[in-house]
C-alpha cells in the first residue's frame, strides 16, 4: 500500500496487472537471484524464506481493508502466510523521486492540521 502511495508506477498492480515486461522482468530476477518459483501462482510470486507473523485476525482484517493495493496483493499473493513474496518493481527516476518525495510532503503537511487523539483515549 506503500509503494501504491508514494510511487507514480508499480509492478504488478492493479493499474498494471499483466505487464509482459514485468513477467520478463520477474523471470530473470528469479533466476539471476536463484529464487524458486512458487507452483501455480501467479509470475513473480516466490519463495522468500520467512513468514508473516499475522495470526488468523490479522488476516481477515487485511482481507477486510478496501484498499485496492492490497486487495490486488492478497488476490496475486494468497500465499503470504506461507512464506510467499511478491517480486515487486518500482523505477528510479528523476520523476518517480520527485514524485514520491511530493506525496510525502502532502502526506505530512495533511497529518500536520490534523486533530490529535488526547492520550488518554489511546
Amino acid at each position: 500500500m506503500l509503494l501504491s502511495k508514494y510511487a507514480r508506477q508499480v509492478w504488478p498492480s492493479a493499474r498494471y496487472p499483466d505487464d509482459r515486461r514485468y513477467q520478463r522482468i520477474a523471470a530473470h530476477l528469479t533466476q539471476a537471484f536463484r529464487l524458486q518459483p512458487v507452483a501455480n501462482a501467479q509470475p513473480g510470486v516466490v519463495h522468500v524464506g520467512w513468514r508473516t507473523r499475522d495470526d488468523e485476525a490479522d488476516q481477515r482484517k487485511w482481507a477486510a481493508i478496501p484498499h485496492q493495493a492490497a486487495q490486488f496483493y492478497l488476490s496475486r499473493n494468497s500465499g503470504y502466510v506461507a512464506g510467499h513474496g511478491l517480486l515487486t518493481l518500482v523505477p528510479v527516476n528523476t520523476a518517480c523521486v520527485l514524485h514520491a518525495i511530493r506525496s510525502l510532503l502532502i502526506d505530512r503537511w495533511a497529518r500536520l492540521w490534523q486533530p490529535r487523539q488526547s492520550r488518554s483515549a489511546a
